[in-house]
């Protein structure tokens, strides 16, 4: 269970810059922005745009796994929580969101 724990710290923080991601997305960085996530725009995109769906889709299927073989997961009641509503958050934006 050590290496799921740390794999859901790994997709919390992902889901994270999921968030930070949207921020970037909705504010309009001009040339003369003097925004501190500039220079670490690119890694948010990537960690919080494309890697975190994937993790958050990977956990929620083996919390769930866990939950039908009634297994402890080792995680906090917060933190199963606030996965299942990442997901449903990044299944709005990438699917319901652009149409």
């Amino acid at each position: 269970m050590k290496r799921f724990q740390f794999y859901s710290k790994i997709t919390f923080i992902c889901n994270i810059l999921f968030c930070i991601c949207l921020y970037v997305r909705s504010t309009k960085i001009g040339n003369g922005s003097n925004d501190m996530l500039l220079p670490f725009s690119s890694a948010i995109i990537i960690m919080g745009w494309f890697v975190a769906p994937i993790l958050t889709v990977i956990e929620n299927i083996y919390l769930f796994w866990l939950f039908i073989r009634k297994q402890d997961t080792g995680l906090p009641a917060w933190q199963i929580v606030v996965t299942v509503l990442f997901l449903i958050a990044q299944i709005f934006v990438h699917f319901i969101l652009p149409a």
